[in-house]
């Protein structure tokens, strides 16, 4: 959390940015010690820890277990006929000057 406090006051006091800038730092480890604060603060920025299980089970959940619903809708289906309706499909112009001008 100390590492990541210096790269926010870093980002903060240099002269890149012509405005006050608010962060959202995330430190993501295997585990977070005891001692150690889940939601921390920096000059009013904040700093968040968690662990890669909790970012994974996040992202799994945002997704809508997407790729479960998606293994439940083409399990049925062979490799060759997804690519064979996949080719099927209307096929998107290249946008060109000679394209444009018809």
């Amino acid at each position: 959390m100390n590492q990541a406090s210096d790269y926010v006051d870093a980002i903060v006091n240099s002269t890149n940015f012509g405005s006050k800038i608010a962060i959202a730092a995330y430190v993501v480890g295997d585990k977070i010690s005891n001692n150690i604060s889940k939601d921390g603060a920096a000059g009013g920025n904040r700093i968040f820890a968690c662990t890669y299980m909790e970012l994974a089970n996040t992202a799994k959940a945002r997704l809508f277990r997407l790729k479960d619903v998606l293994n439940e809708r083409y399990e049925q289906m062979s490799t060759e006929s997804i690519v064979e309706k996949v080719l099927k499909e209307p096929k998107q112009m290249e946008i060109t000057m000679k394209n444009l001008n018809k």
